[in-house]
């Protein structure tokens, strides 16, 4: 930050990172970045210990992981920036509502606060009709 912002020029950024749009995300888009996705508070995400190498086999990290990844997917894809958010905020949902449900492990449960946290922080600033 105060650096490199310039390299942002005209793109549309995603950054799965803690605090990434309190500061950063501000900084980027007035400094010419179109838009950016990110969070305001920490992100969370939660694994198994043992699948911490294997995400893509662990039922906890998937519910976080799959829902946040729908960010760059649907830019990928051609939607908006406010267009994939919303499918970010929505997949989100879904997962939490499962998480509270009965079909969950307690595991899940138990992480459904964090994954609330990452919904209610995740944000968009700039140009939320831009698309890639």
């Amino acid at each position: 930050m105060g650096k490199d912002e310039k390299l942002l020029l005209e793109k549309i950024v995603y950054a799965r990172s803690c605090d990434s749009a309190k500061e950063l995300g501000r900084r980027c888009v007035r400094k010419g970045a179109v838009a950016f996705v990110g969070y305001r508070k920490k992100y969370f995400l939660v694994y198994s210990q043992s699948k911490s190498t294997r995400p893509r086999q662990d039922n906890i990290a998937k519910l976080f992981l799959e829902s946040s990844n729908l960010v760059p997917i649907s830019l990928l894809k051609g939607n908006t920036v406010d267009d994939s958010f919303k499918k970010s905020q929505n997949g989100m949902r879904r997962n939490l509502r499962f998480m509270l449900s009965s079909k969950a492990s307690q595991v899940q449960r138990d992480a459904a606060p964090y994954l609330w946290r990452n919904i209610k922080f995740q944000t968009v600033i700039g140009d939320k009709k831009a698309k890639i």
